[in-house]
């Protein structure tokens, strides 16, 4: 595997002064298919120690600037890079000095550079290293699986502790929120295209399901009552879709940072006897500010077990939405604004942009096949080709969706 450009360099920081490098070895992290937008690689390095002429062992991960459909993803890294240095840092100087909840599940940074010159633009040399989590007992669970109920009320309390946390700041800091918050979050998350005249990789659009879905939903026993009110849905989503999510600003009071991605794959709890002790969040080169239910919603179809969103929905909305509150009264930010009434308004005017996502990234990323990479032409699939985990968690989906008057 190509090792990085200027290694030592990147970690010399973190490990100190009186430690040198003595050996690294790159590897993999991820099977083919299980990460999508960056390449991550593992990495052993062995320390020495030069005071006292003793070895250590470092287990790292870098994540690097990879080409896709898209084009290259470096802004994607230039904006994750850029969460670590500022995002991270103002949450937590907030949270520290007002004394709300503590925010533990952002992983440590190790090393960071946009290129190899030390300007402010990223290149193909950007790179982001961190601790190997899963030396420290933290896994990726089962996509095909997903979460049980106790492992998904530790995510959803980190979830609504980032989203309130960063309310807060908004309202009592907003000059702190502008600079060192939303200025940088991408607008949207659609990777960047190549520069003109760089035919590094073709210039494609996300991928569309619909017509697919809509005559999956029409010949489907369980969903077909709902076809007339989905296919209204679609056919406005296909119409607009670019209009829809480029011109709708954030809407007040609710907007918050958003993680944006936040399925199975980029979640990584810690479990010792069945427990969970401990959750990190991962994967920050998408965030931008918006609607929190787009977080919330989108995780649940996305990453918890389907016997528990049958069972537990509603509580499991609930759940958020007592964490999230709780926060916000921490700091002395809770009013009428945010009653439970006009959240669950904020999840019925939201909800169009995760069940768009999820149209897409249920059958194509989250329940494709383990081992195959994610591949664009397959947005072209036939209705037969749609994965039977996949049918499964559609159908709770809408189902769910239209008994809430969300797809209309």
């Amino acid at each position: 595997m190509e090792e990085i450009k200027n290694f030592d360099e990147l970690i010399q920081d973190y490990i100190g002064p009186h430690k040198t490098i003595v050996e690294t070895h790159f590897s993999n992290l991820l099977e083919p298919g299980e990460n999508y937008l960056s390449e991550i690689k593992k990495i052993d390095v062995v320390l020495k120690n030069e005071e006292t002429d003793a070895l250590e062992n470092l287990d790292l991960v870098a994540k690097c600037v990879m080409v896709i459909e898209f084009g290259p993803t470096i802004q994607l890294m230039s904006s994750e890079i850029n969460f670590f240095k500022n995002v991270i840092p103002a949450l937590k100087k907030f949270q520290e000095k007002r004394g709300g909840p503590p925010i533990t599940f952002f992983p440590e940074l190790v090393g960071a550079r946009l290129n190899l010159m030390g300007s402010e633009t990223p290149d193909m040399d950007a790179v982001l290293v961190q601790k190997n989590l899963k030396v420290e007992g933290y896994e990726m669970q089962d996509r095909h699986v997903g979460f049980d109920l106790a492992t998904t009320k530790v995510v959803l309390t980190d979830i609504a502790i980032q989203h309130a946390t960063a309310l807060a700041l908004k309202l009592l800091e907003p000059e702190i929120f502008k600079n060192e918050i939303k200025k940088q979050c991408v607008d949207y998350g659609r990777p960047t295209a190549p520069p003109k005249g760089d035919d590094t990789a073709p210039q494609q659009g996300l991928p569309n399901l619909l017509p697919i879905l809509t005559e999956y939903v029409k010949t489907n026993n369980e969903l077909s009552h709902i076809h007339t009110a989905f296919k209204k849905f679609a056919d406005r989503m296909e119409g607009e879709r670019e209009k829809i999510f480029r011109n709708r600003l954030p809407k007040e009071p609710f907007c918050t940072l958003l993680h944006t991605d936040l399925w199975v794959n980029n979640i990584m709890p810690k479990i010792q006897d069945r427990v969970v002790v401990g959750n990190i969040l991962v994967d920050f080169q998408m965030c931008r500010i918006g609607s929190p239910a787009e977080d919330l919603l989108f995780f649940l179809f996305s990453s918890v077990q389907s016997l528990v969103l049958k069972t537990e929905f509603d509580n499991l909305i609930t759940y958020y939405y007592d964490v999230f509150s709780e926060v916000l009264k921490k700091y002395d930010c809770y009013g009428p604004q945010f009653s439970y009434d006009q959240f669950l308004e904020e999840l019925r005017e939201n909800a169009y942009r995760p069940i768009d996502k999820c149209t897409f990234m249920l059958p194509l990323v989250v329940f494709n096949k383990k081992g195959n990479k994610f591949d664009m032409n397959r947005s072209k699939l036939k209705l037969e080709d749609l994965p039977d985990l996949a049918k499964e968690r559609i159908n709770i989906l809408l189902l769910e969706a239209y008994k809430r008057k969300w797809i209309v």
